[in-house]
């Protein structure tokens, strides 16, 4: 029986203390971009890798069940990021400026829960 190594490598674990965190890998971008016909002169890769990152948050990296719509499903991953890349093609540059305000805001003050009770769930920023 051969073992297809691609498929053991694709998905390297960081362990961060007890959490488990996916890291999306060249390999793993090349392939779904293959597989949903990026267009690349549009759509730069490490903009498409990049969004298969974040939007991994919609899976198991918040440990949340509330915010688990994928649960690390990468087909699914991939058609969020598809979402937003029909919204811009540069989606993910604008989003990282987005962040680095919306830190600087929260830096000084506290977050309220955006829930009536007590939740597990919460930004890793």
């Amino acid at each position: 029986m051969a073992i297809n190594l691609l498929s053991i490598a694709e998905i390297i674990f960081n362990w961060n203390g007890y959490t488990q965190v996916m890291r999306i890998t060249n390999a793993i971008a090349e392939k779904y971009s293959k597989k949903f016909n990026i267009n690349h002169d549009v759509v730069p890769f490490d903009e498409w890798k990049t969004g298969m990152q974040i939007e991994l948050e919609h899976g198991k990296e918040l440990h949340c069940k509330t915010t688990n719509v994928t649960n690390d499903n990468l087909k699914l991953t991939c058609m969020i990021v598809i979402a937003h890349l029909l919204e811009d093609p540069r989606y993910y540059r604008s989003l990282k400026k987005q962040e680095k305000r919306r830190e600087k805001y929260w830096s000084t003050r506290t977050k309220p829960s955006i829930f009536t009770v007590k939740r597990s769930c919460s930004r890793k920023n």
